[in-house]
């Protein structure tokens, strides 16, 4: 008991009043983690229409991660299938360029307590400049076969003002996979301006925890929907701020696997730069 009270009096967390009406306020558990223990935020008790707002979120910043891939410095990976594409092309596609007795450098790194260091409002900085005015949301029916049976699945999808032929590229690429399916466009299509996003997702992160009640000061909850996403686009916008020299070294790979980072390049040089960064604590995208 002595160490979850001195976990929840760090600078991390601050008592709120307890009879504070939050809608985001969940519940945790406690995980051990060798000597010390993990906080995870309990989602099972938010009520179903807050589940569905937190589930628009993470399509939305889905929908922008997938937008700004081709604009990063690095590249990053969502399974181990995505990382077998990229190494596969990388392997391909290297040796053209260097001599094939060139040696290749790797630096492998992650983050430590990733999660626990995110600056919330630097966060919420960059999703401000990353998110667009508005947001539509059109809602699709599936009805397909798998092994004799007959199963249903509903599908949201995202899009912009700009982008309103999006969704169906999506559909597109979904029914590739479900052969013998049946898509159907549902009726009711939505909407959400940029304003209400960011604060659905301030108040979020920034969570009250049930009982005693504590606010999450510093860094992003654990066990939320939302934590990896966020975590993807705090790093994406440091890469893209700090290791713009990676893109001038054309035999550079940086992946990214949420606060994991490989780095394959023959430049000794780059991988000296990337290093010290590592090594000099990320600048002030770590607290």
């Amino acid at each position: 008991m002595e160490l979850i009270k001195e976990l929840l009096t760090d600078q991390r967390y601050e008592k709120v009043d307890s009879t504070s009406n939050n809608s985001s306020t969940a519940k945790i558990r406690f995980v051990p983690k060798g000597k010390n223990i993990r906080i995870i935020t309990d989602m099972s008790n938010i009520n179903r229409s807050n589940k569905s707002k937190l589930h628009k979120a993470l399509k939305v910043l889905a929908y922008e991660r997938s937008r700004k891939q081709f604009e990063s410095v690095g590249k990053s990976v969502t399974n181990s299938l995505d990382l077998f594409e990229k190494l596969f092309n990388y392997k391909s596609n290297i040796f053209k360029g260097i001599p094939k007795d060139q040696k290749l450098h790797f630096v492998k790194t992650d983050v430590m307590s990733s999660f626990d260091s995110i600056d919330q409002y630097l966060l919420l900085e960059i999703l401000k400049n990353t998110l667009e005015k508005q947001y539509n949301y059109k809602s699709f029916v599936t009805t397909y076969s798998r092994f004799g049976e007959i199963n249903w699945k509903s599908e949201l999808c995202v899009e912009t003002p700009s982008t309103s032929s999006s969704s169906e590229k999506e559909i597109q690429k979904l029914a590739e996979k479900f052969t013998q399916s049946i898509w159907i466009e549902g009726p009711n299509h939505t909407s959400q301006n940029s304003e209400e996003l960011l604060q659905l997702i301030a108040d979020h992160i920034q969570n009250s925890i049930q009982g005693n009640n504590y606010r999450q000061t510093i860094g992003i909850p654990q066990g939320s929907c939302l934590s990896t996403m966020l975590c993807d686009h705090f790093y994406t916008q440091m890469e893209n701020e700090c290791l713009e020299f990676i893109k001038n070294d054309p035999n550079a790979l940086l992946l990214r696997y949420v606060d994991d980072f490989l780095l394959i390049t023959p430049n000794v040089t780059t991988i000296k730069r990337f290093g010290l960064f590592i090594e000099q604590g990320l600048g002030y995208y770590m607290i």
